[in-house]
């Protein structure tokens, strides 16, 4: 790497990888593809580029996420070897009338700013060994460069998503086709796309085992979240992620009444407003989001962690990253019974509808068994991102 007179870094010498992603790498919520990311960071030069900020959002750009991590449109470093880009288009792609036409994620890459082609000849991405799409939404990329591979990794099962356009599903049946090689975190996703693509791959999601199994203390916690939680360890139960309109807030509200001792700590944004009646129980915080870097240290104080989804036809193909923290960190897991994580076979107590209250107390009963922590644990360790980075190196023949 080297830095030139205007300030701007130019990777050389090492294998280059463009990440082409949903949200800012800035986002507060942590997904694999943050992970994986910084995993390519480590051996290859790293451009992210994520779904762009659009004009309409002008009005109210100092509240949106994306505008704030606009740079000008000018990579910003996140570390020696890893660098995220934030773009602006003058038209939005979403459902909705006028916005939803083909013609418009067709071009995207055109009417985006900065220039994607001048962008890659600066930062010197102009030839990638590896397009690593996350989001079939980047696919008019493919006009303007020419990846040596391209690799896909499905996480959902976009075509149930509300503000996702029908035309959308067309395009990622074509990046499935066009990519060397496609990996899909849930079984029904590579049951949906295995017809298109022979080199179709399981992969579910994983865990940063080190970072959630060796917290040390809770010092850094918000305010808000430390009077929330209780003193005893055994009386927390904590969901952390994003409340979408996936979360069961009956199921959570049944739990909160029948366990009025016990305290149910949320931390993540909030994309739906939670039912007023929950939000005035005593024994309930909605936190907002907390810093990632003090996750380990909320687990720490926490006995049960929660994966309370609505069973659907968009989480009966999510693979549950929060499941294997919860793990890592130690706490027994009460997860609805959704087909992906049935299919885990973890140690994790899978309650019917209407059940959350028995699962959890069963959790509770269990976590203080011989050996238990230990064995959550171990299955946290077996699946970590880094078992699941070497299948990607040896898909896509890069080790």
């Amino acid at each position: 790497m080297r830095r030139a007179a205007s300030g701007i870094t130019i990777f050389a010498m090492r294998r280059k990888v463009i990440c082409l992603e949903n949200m800012p790498f800035q986002s507060p919520i942590r997904v694999g593809s943050h992970h994986y990311a910084e995993r390519f960071s480590r051996h290859f030069d790293v451009l992210w580029i994520s779904l762009p900020w659009h004009i309409f959002q002008l009005v109210k750009r100092a509240d949106n996420k994306r505008y704030a991590h606009f740079n000008r449109g000018r990579p910003v470093p996140i570390n020696d070897h890893l660098q995220a880009l934030v773009p602006f288009v003058t038209w939005p792609y979403r459902r909705g009338r006028l916005f939803d036409a083909g013609w418009i994620v067709d071009r995207y890459y055109q009417m985006m700013w900065p220039r994607i082609g001048h962008v890659l000849r600066t930062y010197g991405f102009e030839e990638p060994d590896l397009l690593w799409f996350s989001d079939p939404r980047h696919l008019s990329i493919l006009r303007h460069v020419r990846g040596r591979k391209i690799a896909y990794r499905c996480v959902d099962n976009l075509e149930h998503f509300p503000d996702v356009p029908a035309g959308l599903i067309d395009r990622e049946v074509e990046l499935v086709r066009r990519s060397d090689v496609v990996f899909c975190t849930a079984r029904p996703l590579l049951d949906k796309f295995s017809p298109y693509n022979g080199r179709t791959v399981l992969l579910p999601n994983g865990v940063d085992y080190e970072f959630f199994a060796e917290a040390q203390g809770d010092d850094a916690l918000p305010a808000m979240v430390h009077r929330a939680l209780a003193r005893r360890r055994e009386r927390n139960i904590v969901y952390m992620g994003a409340v979408a309109e996936w979360f069961d807030f009956a199921a959570l509200e049944h739990l909160a009444g029948a366990l009025p001792e016990h305290r149910i700590v949320v931390v993540g944004p909030l994309r739906v407003r939670p039912p007023d009646s929950l939000r005035r129980r005593e024994n309930v915080c909605f936190a907002g989001p907390v810093p990632y870097e003090v996750l380990p240290g909320l687990l720490r104080r926490c006995r049960v962690g929660l994966v309370p989804f609505v069973i659907d036809e968009i989480t009966d193909f999510v693979s549950p990253i929060k499941l294997f923290e919860y793990f890592a960190g130690g706490l027994e897991v009460v997860c609805s019974g959704m087909r992906t994580a049935r299919a885990l076979n973890s140690p994790a107590w899978i309650y019917e509808p209407g059940r959350i209250v028995d699962a959890t107390k069963r959790a509770l009963a269990a976590a203080d068994g011989p050996g238990r922590a230990e064995q959550v644990r171990a299955y946290a360790r077996e699946n970590s991102w880094s078992q699941r980075f070497a299948t990607i190196l040896e898909q896509v023949g890069m080790t």
